[in-house]
């Protein structure tokens, strides 16, 4: 899609209006008697020429220049809408790369075979372990407690704090009862 094309302008009709009513307004200042009024007629008719050669000058111009920069917009706005369009094509065809790979199965990966550990032929052999008995014993013993090492047992009591708890100053305290109900 492109840009509609610049209108042509034709200026010809405008300025046969501008100089026919540039003329009225000179043929009504020449039949006027009072110099007052002749004398703003005629500054009238001259703002007319003035405003006429302004036009004259710079609408003609400002219309060519407008054209150029329309153009420049024109082969901008159509260097742009190729980029688009291929921008387009080139997200249609990722896509349709993307949907196939969806739809491949994926290769099977191939079967690598176990490796058997082993000790490598260049290293040499484990050394023997050969404790002493004392390191034996040692080490044999270790899950089992010595007499010495054993625990004194705690009392412990579950359910309310206040079991089988009492202040060591409660003889000397009394707590009164309360009064018993009639």
């Amino acid at each position: 899609m492109s840009l509609s094309p610049f209108p042509e302008f034709d200026l010809g009709p405008l300025s046969a209006i501008l100089a026919e009513t540039r003329k009225g307004a000179a043929l009504l200042a020449s039949g006027i008697n009072d110099s007052e009024m002749k004398e703003i007629a005629d500054q009238l008719v001259q703002a007319m020429v003035e405003q006429e050669a302004d036009f004259r000058a710079k609408v003609p111009g400002g219309i060519e220049a407008a054209k150029k920069d329309y153009e420049a917009m024109q082969k901008e706005y159509d260097a742009l809408a190729a980029e688009l369009q291929a921008i387009e094509n080139q997200k249609k065809e990722l896509v349709a790369k993307m949907a196939e790979k969806a739809r491949a199965k994926p290769p099977k990966a191939p079967k690598v075979p176990a490796i058997k550990p082993s000790l490598l032929p260049s290293s040499p052999p484990p050394p023997e372990l050969n404790p002493s008995p004392d390191l034996l014993k040692e080490l044999l013993n270790l899950g089992k407690k010595e007499p010495s090492q054993t625990v004194e047992k705690t009392i412990r009591v579950s359910g309310n704090i206040w079991d089988n708890w009492a202040p060591a100053d409660s003889e000397k305290r009394h707590i009164p009862s309360p009064p018993a109900s009639t």
